[in-house]
């Protein structure tokens, strides 16, 4: 495994980072970021921009000192997105979190995880983050 994807959002994916550290250094992995906005308004473009000054703080802050390829923004449905990303560039991993939501918090705010899990060609770490605090 050379090439793992890390979907991040804002608020929760540096807990998820001494995690992703680990593999990336005992695979010797490059890491690719990804964050997805929903096209939800008509700020798109405003979002798009300001959440990609976000994920280069991101990486400098949290991710310096590895091997990051690609820190990308994109518009669309996260999970849809997650998927089309780590089939057309090859990775071989995609670690992300999960919120563990149960009820309806898991109706109402999906589960990307979940989806990305059942859809993905590609192997899939689901970590939840509220154990991982």
């Amino acid at each position: 495994m050379k090439k793992i994807l890390f979907p991040v959002i804002r608020d929760v994916s540096q807990v998820l980072v001494p995690t992703v550290k680990k593999l990336a250094s005992s695979l010797g992995a490059e890491i690719h970021v990804l964050h997805v906005v929903k096209p939800s308004d008509e700020y798109i473009e405003s979002r798009m921009i300001a959440d990609g000054q976000w994920l280069d703080t991101f990486v400098e802050n949290y991710m310096k000192d590895l091997s990051v390829q690609k820190a990308k923004v994109v518009p669309g449905d996260p999970a849809d997105e997650i998927i089309k990303y780590a089939e057309s560039q090859n990775m071989d991993l995609v670690v992300l979190g999960t919120h563990g939501r149960k009820g309806l918090d898991r109706f109402y705010f999906g589960n990307v995880a979940e989806s990305v899990v059942a859809r993905s060609s590609v192997p899939v770490l689901s970590i939840n983050i509220e154990k991982s605090q």
